[in-house]
């Protein structure tokens, strides 16, 4: 992904107002903020090094968050992009099923123990999943 050396981050109003707002909340992830930050300090003419040592990463997370503006708009530069990847081998259903089960006392499920360790939750889901579906 090249891109020109100059300062390629130009902002209008509405982005700038939106990098702002994800700057200023509490609720977003670290690393959305984080870009948030190298697109308005590369807006306001900042280099790629500059950025990089003040937010304290490596030059190459700017150069990247960047070029994905660039080429992907503001969207593709705030988020991680869909990767590829082996997919998931349990259903929603039976995830909230173990999410149950370890919300439950092991007394509940006729354990002596009063709390559950991974391994005995493991044991117990493994020797129950078949007969509960």
């Amino acid at each position: 992904m090249a891109r020109p050396k100059q300062n390629v981050v130009t902002l209008t109003q509405e982005e700038l107002t939106c990098l702002q707002k994800t700057i200023r909340t509490h609720t977003a992830e670290a690393r959305t903020v984080q870009r948030a930050k190298i697109l308005q300090y590369s807006a306001e003419g900042m280099n790629d090094s500059s950025i990089a040592e003040k937010l304290d990463i490596n030059r190459r997370s700017v150069y990247n968050c960047i070029a994905k503006y660039v080429t992907a708009e503001m969207d593709a530069a705030l988020e991680d992009l869909a990767r590829s990847g082996r997919l998931g081998t349990i259903t929603d259903e039976e995830k909230a099923w173990i999410i149950d089960i370890a919300c439950q006392k092991p007394v509940t499920q006729g354990y002596a123990q009063e709390l559950w360790t991974l391994a005995k939750l493991q044991k117990h889901i493994q020797a129950t999943c078949e007969v509960s579906g």
